[in-house]
């Protein structure tokens, strides 16, 4: 399971409230900034 696959797992079990401040924290440990548009949320 790699970094995308374990945030995706998270992502499952949050509500959309939960999932912009996991986003919010993991850009701030990562440095990245995530494109809510580019994630696949089907999976």
């Amino acid at each position: 399971m790699n970094g995308s696959e374990i945030m995706e797992t998270i992502f499952d079990r949050l509500d959309t409230a939960e999932r912009q401040d996991v986003l919010d924290v993991y850009e701030a440990l990562t440095g990245m900034m995530i494109d809510m548009d580019s994630v696949d949320w089907s999976e």
